[in-house]
């Protein structure tokens, strides 16, 4: 895939930069009338700049035209196919200028016996690039001729000796710009000031002033993520509000389209502590912003402790349909969804042959009542059914006890934090125990279940905490129907998986036209009463 990546990247630079030589060659046609395609001296043209915001002097167009009439002053000829541009890109790191590899090649191939740029620093400006060019030069005995500097003759010891000197001093002065820019953006962030780059969703140009509907998206997407959502879910909600991230497409035939939200990019949204309105620097927290946080601190540092908990690491991708994958067939096999006919989508059990189960007095009534079928019944009506029960418990006067309200102790931050040293001193302790002959046993699983003992009480204040997320919305919404509805897959699975121990799908028999509601057998986690 990676090899794939890189080919296709290659042809859709190949593909720019025929445009781009041929947009020049037709800006500067009666220039290049005036220099010949061949010669005793041909050359070769390169065109280079890092990036074109201000429109100066430095842009290709002025490059070439300066190219060109060098060339045509002293006697050069230019093959059409040798002019190389690399527009937009940095010479600072090596690989990252495809035209400046294919004129390596044609140095190589003996091509050419002159290569013209700007300046020595259009050229290289680090090590890897400097002897990329430098060793076949000298042995072609290149040319190298400059608009802005003197030449420099590769086949003699002193041009060689001047190449040297210039190429250090280009990577001197991009570590020194380096240095500066840095001490300029660190000095950016503890003022306060926005970082450059693409304008994050819920700013506006400025990135300072807040996008109405994007930070209401903005926060819309944490309330989600604490009530259960997966960031997949998010990502689509966020993709069918056709709001689009600050990033651009380089696939072939979507140049420059803004880049659709996934997960990774809606994780690294729901990181970012401008959105609770705190300045980083290197992935480091310097200060408050010069902007307004679109959530409070809590609610940021709530959701950063719920995406790094390691837990998540190995979570499966959420179903899209309510019980896929949470609800069981009688033989205890989980169902999934799979499309069908008219009614969209159906639940199948996923075991597909029937099992030791079936032999045990429970499955032996099951299959003498359904002939042994496992469930495959239409979706919709189940989804329907469960949506239904939920909207009932939720509504009633008594639903706000099904609650665990948060207590005044430590925050889900704090408890993930507590977690995370208390599972670091229980490692140091097991290999402090393996490593000493002499420890005392009993001291160690002493130790060993009062860490574990703390690290249970600490998940389940963690998952009290959550359920209050998922349920609060529903319990406290002033018509619980309406704001069923309008939850996503995600969060309406997180409810459902909250409220209910187990939900079993029976078959509804061979003919059935109507839904029974005797076929979905619900087991709540919460009995009524009891909560």
């Amino acid at each position: 895939t990676a090899v794939a990546n890189i080919a296709e990247v290659r042809r859709n630079h190949a593909v720019e930069t025929a445009a781009t030589v041929e947009r020049l060659c037709a800006q500067l046609k009666d220039l290049l009338a005036e220099v010949p395609a061949t010669g005793e001296r041909p050359g070769a043209i390169y065109l280079r700049i890092s990036e074109d915001r201000q429109g100066d002097e430095f842009k290709v167009e002025t490059q070439f035209k300066g190219l060109l009439e060098l060339f045509r002053a002293r006697g050069f000829s230019l093959d059409r196919r040798h002019i190389f541009v690399d527009n937009d890109q940095s010479a600072k790191k090596a690989g990252t200028r495809p035209d400046f590899r294919r004129l390596l090649e044609v140095i190589e191939q003996g091509h050419v016996k002159v290569v013209g740029a700007r300046d020595m620093f259009r050229l290289t400006r680090n090590r890897g690039d400097q002897l990329a060019l430098f060793e076949p030069s000298e042995k072609a005995g290149i040319l190298l001729v400059f608009t802005r500097g003197a030449d420099i003759d590769m086949g003699s010891p002193s041009g060689q000796i001047i190449a040297d000197v210039l190429a250090a001093l280009a990577r001197g002065e991009i570590k020194v710009k380096g240095d500066r820019h840095e001490d300029e953006n660190l000095a950016a962030a503890l003022r306060g000031e926005p970082p450059s780059g693409p304008v994050p969703l819920g700013f506006n140009e400025d990135r300072v002033t807040h996008h109405p509907e994007q930070a209401a998206m903005v926060r819309a997407a944490y309330e989600d993520l604490l009530a259960g959502a997966t960031l997949a879910g998010i990502a689509r909600k966020i993709n069918k509000a056709n709001m689009r991230s600050g990033m651009l497409r380089w696939a072939r035939g979507k140049e420059g389209e803004p880049c659709e939200w996934g997960p990774n990019s809606v994780r690294r949204l729901l990181l970012a502590p401008r959105n609770a309105g705190l300045r980083d620097h290197k992935g480091e927290i310097v200060g408050k912003a010069a902007w307004d946080p679109i959530v409070s601190e809590e609610t940021w540092r709530d959701a950063v402790a719920l995406l790094k908990d390691p837990k998540r690491r190995h979570r499966k991708p959420t179903p899209r349909h309510l019980l896929s994958s949470a609800a069981t067939c009688w033989c205890g096999e989980y169902v999934v969804a799979g499309h069908t006919g008219p009614h969209g989508f159906s639940y199948r059990c996923s075991r597909k042959a029937k099992t030791a189960w079936s032999e045990t007095p429970a499955g032996a009534r099951v299959c003498a009542e359904y002939g042994g079928a496992h469930v495959a019944r239409r979706g919709d009506q189940a989804d329907a059914w469960v949506g239904q029960l939920v909207v009932e418990r939720l509504s009633r006067p008594d639903a706000a006890d099904l609650l665990v309200r948060p207590h005044d102790g430590p925050s889900v931050t704090e408890l993930h934090a507590r977690r995370a040293q208390l599972r670091s001193k229980l490692e140091i302790l097991t290999r402090q125990w393996m490593s000493d002959k002499d420890a005392n046993d009993v001291e160690y699983q002493t130790g060993k279940r009062f860490a574990r003992d703390e690290l249970q009480r600490i998940d389940e204040q963690i998952e009290e905490m959550g359920q209050y997320n998922v349920l609060a919305p529903l319990i406290y919404a002033e018509d619980v129907q309406a704001a069923w509805d309008e939850l996503m897959a995600d969060r309406k699975r997180a409810v459902v998986e909250v409220l209910f121990e187990s939900i079993i799908l029976l078959p509804p028999g061979r003919g059935a036209r109507y839904f029974d509601p005797a076929t979905v057998v619900e087991v709540w986690r919460v009995r009524d009463g009891e909560a």
